[in-house]
């Protein structure tokens, strides 16, 4: 390789100029400038050569006279379009031109990523350009291009690395939005998004096989080792070569050797144990989210994935052929391959655009009888990432409300059974819980910590939206399940009280006050993320949004709880019907407001009904736990529910907010950013300011942080 060749792909002269000047023919001239081969290593043992910001900035600026971007994306189509010939022709792709279209696209990239973080927005598009007119026909069948490439070229070892880079390029192209604030447009900053989405463009044709593809690569997971990270990328001169880029690196090899260094990353955090086990799986599912996030405009991409089938051809072998038309994917190995990755941040994205948008998708997650594999560790990822993640709280806490609106769902996890739940302290001696148990402590926790620390009423009020569509189909809940619900009633109690001025004591006297201009102002709603389906009364705060509004709600909320226990399914909730006992004066007093009044005369009426026997059989002798239980439970029988005020059943729904784009767009970019291992200007970065403080966790370890919390009284 002459060096003088890559040094033209940065220097001050057109590469135009260095064709025409050439004694061979360009083809030729490109073949020697790309065939060149590097070793690289995922540790941090690169070698530490920097491409400082002054390189990047000046090959910024020669290009706006060189054009060198335009020619080499000029050359970078037509070894697509040789590799798409050979396919068609059922020719093997030489691995010399494998390694040379990999060198295009990865110089291609670092040209790119420097005019993204360096360039002046409105200058973008003319690096695309060769005469500086308005033409988008370049950048347009480069996309276009790319796409075709990766639906049609079934991943090889020989070709992953292609693969892999073409998605991390077609990242590049979208990354303008990273370096502008959220809602601003300026001229050129979405060039690529407009020909993504726009109407000139043949995306609209591509997109079905390609969030088909960019899914299958997401299940596939393939991890086969990359061509440039071994020398296996066997070329005639490999040991001299390599031994002169080394020597070369300080002058012009700089640029090649480092962009792979860029590519890879080469801080800390991405030990090699951090590193994705399979970049191109990865990769592939946030270029998906990326892509389909949007849904303010025509989204192809949005579309497909709120509509893709599943697959008839789950029975095939995995060499068989689908149809090329084809909009759909197995969801049985997407369910597996998303239970595999269920602690990761993409997945969680993936699971709730599926969950929320793709009716067919949710139907089939909802009706499977092994549902525990994926709802016990979003349950455990809630568990854990309370207080520290909130992001991926966020997400993790809407999967699962979305799946309470489901009455199969609700019943299906009354029966599955967890033998070992050692992640909370309290459960450690339990030998088997409910799905449903395990929800009731892990919300009710969530709730809890958040009144007292984050004090977020995003969370409080969707925990138990999802705690209330759960409600109406609890059956034998365990007993520090049933202790969680009235403790923490106890503690919305005392928070109304203590907002309110009331002074709180457990005699019954002071919870029978009604405090004035309360009862008759009251917020009986949900923020707009949640749609209650009901046709109560709702009255509204006069000063909605305060925190004795809110408490108002949340005791409400958990009164709604208690009386769809005993009103649907009290004689199968004897430990219910044993807690709300234990601690009865907490309902047997006046409401503190109006609309408590039918919800407590209902838990007053159960109270009555077995408090008669037991106070009977308390008169003879001392009754231990065991023995109310056992009273309880024959009382049970002849429990009829007369005398409750029938209530209506409340239904809470997921709903989008209107602005939710603002919550996404920086979210899934910050995924990017700490995860698609190439050098970012932090400096540069106007979306996320605080990206640097609060990177989401990209490691492949499988493990979650530990967080010394346990089930205990709020």
């Amino acid at each position: 390789m002459n060096n003088s060749n890559i040094k033209l792909l940065v220097g001050n002269r057109s590469l135009e100029e260095e064709i025409e000047t050439s004694p061979v023919t360009s083809q030729l001239f490109w073949q020697k400038t790309l065939d060149f081969d590097i070793t690289i290593s995922q540790t941090n043992d690169l070698p530490k050569i920097g491409l400082t910001t002054s390189n990047c900035i000046e090959m910024v600026r020669h290009d706006r006279s060189t054009k060198n971007l335009f020619y080499l994306i000029e050359e970078q189509k037509r070894l697509l379009r040789e590799a798409l010939r050979s396919t068609a022709t059922m020719q093997k792709t030489p691995s010399a031109s494998n390694r040379i279209l990999t060198n295009c696209i990865f110089l291609s990239r670092v040209f790119l990523r420097a005019i993204m973080q360096h360039e002046i927005p409105d200058k973008i598009p003319h690096h695309f350009q060769k005469n500086n007119l308005h033409d988008e026909r370049l950048p347009l069948q480069l996309i276009e291009l790319l796409i075709e490439y990766l639906v049609s070229q079934k991943v090889t070892e020989d070709n992953y690395t292609i693969h892999e880079q073409i998605i991390d390029e077609l990242i590049c192209l979208l990354s303008c939005e990273v370096i502008s604030p959220y809602g601003s447009h300026p001229n050129g900053l979405f060039f690529f998004y407009d020909l993504f989405l726009g109407k000139r463009s043949k995306c609209d044709a591509f997109a079905p096989r390609f969030v088909q593809t960019l899914l299958g690569n997401f299940i596939e997971r393939n991890k086969w080792i990359r061509k440039d990270e071994s020398t296996s990328m066997h070329h005639p001169s490999e040991e001299k070569m390599t031994s002169f880029i080394r020597k070369a690196a300080a002058l012009f090899l700089s640029i090649p050797w480092n962009a792979y260094k860029l590519l890879w990353g080469k801080e800390k955090r991405h030990s090699m144990r951090e590193m994705s086990s399979s970049p191109l799986a990865d990769h592939s599912l946030f270029l998906l989210l990326v892509l389909s996030h949007r849904n303010s405009v025509h989204n192809p991409f949005h579309e497909v994935l709120s509509t893709i089938r599943n697959t008839s051809y789950d029975h095939l072998d995995a060499d068989a052929v689908i149809p090329n038309s084809s909009q759909e994917i197995s969801y049985l190995k997407l369910y597996q391959s998303m239970c595999d990755r269920i602690h990761h941040d993409g997945t969680i994205l993936l699971l709730y655009y599926l969950l929320h948008r793709n009716s067919e998708f949710r139907a089939f997650i909802l009706c499977r009888t092994d549902i525990d594999i994926m709802v016990v560790p979003l349950l455990r990822l809630l568990y854990k990432t309370i207080g520290h993640k909130p992001q991926l709280t966020y997400m993790t806490l809407i999967c699962v409300f979305i799946m309470s609106g489901d009455s199969f769902f609700n019943k299906n996890i009354q029966d599955l059974r967890v033998d070992s739940v050692p992640w909370i302290n309290s459960l450690r001696s339990v030998t088997s819980v409910s799905v449903s148990d395990l929800t009731i402590l892990v919300f009710v926790k969530i709730i809890q910590v958040n009144i007292s620390t984050i004090r977020d009423a995003y969370l409080h009020t969707n925990c138990l939206a999802t705690l209330a569509n759960l409600s109406l189909y609890i059956c034998d809940i365990h007993s520090q399940a049933a202790n969680r619900i009235v403790k923490l009633y106890e503690l919305l109690c005392k928070k109304y009280m203590r907002t309110a001025g009331i002074p709180f004591q457990r005699d019954g006297t002071t919870l029978s006050v009604v405090v004035d201009g309360v009862g008759g102002a009251t917020q009986n709603g949900l923020p707009s993320h949640v749609n209650r389906e009901t046709s109560d009364d709702d009255s509204i705060h006069s000063e909605e949004g305060t925190e004795l509004a809110t408490y108002s709600d949340l005791l409400n909320t958990m009164l709604q709880i208690l009386n769809n226990i005993i009103t649907h399914n009290l004689t199968r909730n004897p430990n219910m019907m044993y807690a709300i006992l234990y601690q009865k004066e907490l309902f047997c007093s006046s409401p503190l407001e109006p609309r408590y009044k039918e919800y407590l005369d209902n838990i007053q009426t159960a109270i009555r009904h077995f408090e008669k026997s037991l106070t009977s059989q308390q008169e003879d002798l001392e009754l231990s736990s065991e023995d109310i239980l056992v009273i309880i439970k024959r009382q049970s029988l002849s429990w009829t529910g007369q005398g409750l005020t029938p209530q209506a059943q409340s239904q809470y729904r997921y709903e989008d907010e209107s602005n939710s784009e603002e919550f996404f767009t920086p979210y899934i970019w910050s995924l990017v950013v700490s995860q698609v291992n190439l050098i970012w200007d932090r400096s540069r970065m106007m979306l996320f300011p605080q990206v640097e403080e609060e990177e989401p966790d990209g490691s492949d370890s499988g493990e979650l942080t530990d967080v010394a919390i346990d089930i205990e009284d709020g």
